[in-house]
């Protein structure tokens, strides 16, 4: 079998005009940590700052503070195994 596929909600914090904003936040993602998620899912990451952030930001950080709940939705696929 191949990895489990997280459907997770939670906040994540951003910075908007010098001030800190957090706002509620959903990811499917293989990891199901938030440290994980910020270091290792690239797609989730530029998902959530399209939909965070302006283009004219200049700071661009988003932070994954906690998540609340999680639910596996399915498997990853082994290709070298489905052939």
């Amino acid at each position: 079998m191949g990895k489990p596929i997280y459907y997770m909600t939670g906040t994540a914090t951003f910075i908007k005009n010098k001030s800190p904003q957090t706002r509620a936040i959903w990811v499917v993602s293989q990891y199901d940590n938030p440290r994980d998620i910020m270091q290792h899912d690239k797609h989730t990451m530029y998902r959530l700052e399209q939909e965070l952030l302006t283009p004219k930001a200049k700071q661009r950080t988003i932070i994954i503070n906690k998540v609340e709940n999680i639910k596996q939705v399915g498997t990853t696929v082994d290709v070298k195994k489905a052939q």
